[in-house]
């Protein structure tokens, strides 16, 4: 701790607590970052004996490690521009006012092997119908892609969802 401003807590949830308290925190000078899922905030201070405002909860996604994955993090980091620098560094950041929110907004992460499994299941039709399975998942995995940016554009500029399905929708 001695040479970190920033800590990250990244151990299986039943070693969090024990792992805090056998640490000495300074509360003026460092912030900790838990990643495990299950800790709630209420804890992480309890146990690292840190105020409110230096502990904070992140859920990454797999592609950070690729620097295009999103972190999700709470509460908002509003006085700490250094951990929201280093979340858009790994591909961005949507920062969550409250923990229940958190938590909610953690649920579509869930869902990443069951959309893996719907592409697979596009690409296994394009192979039964004669493609190169390599060809039929770069297809598959490249129009997604596509479709997901397009949704993500518009989302920004304003647009909903729905805007998107009646645009599509014969």
């Amino acid at each position: 701790l001695d040479g970190a401003d920033i800590i990250f807590l990244c151990v299986l949830p039943p070693d969090a607590e024990s792992v805090l308290e056998s640490l000495a925190f300074d509360p003026e000078r460092h912030v900790l970052v838990s990643l495990v899922s299950t800790a709630d905030l209420a804890t992480l201070r309890r146990a690292s004996g840190l105020p409110s405002g230096r502990v904070f909860k992140m859920n990454c996604l797999p592609a950070v490690a690729e620097h295009r994955g999103t972190c999700l993090l709470t509460p908002p980091a509003d006085d700490f521009p250094a951990l929201r620098a280093l979340a858009d560094h790994l591909g961005g950041i949507v920062e969550c006012p409250t923990e229940a929110g958190f938590r909610s907004l953690m649920v579509p992460s869930g869902l990443m092997g069951p959309f893996y499994g719907l592409l697979r299941h596009h690409r296994d039709w394009l192979v039964e119908r004669g493609c190169e399975e390599r060809d039929a998942a770069e297809m598959v995995c490249r129009t997604y892609e596509n479709m997901l940016a397009d949704a993500r554009s518009k989302a920004k500029a304003g647009r909903s969802l729905e805007d998107l399905i009646a645009e599509q929708t014969p």
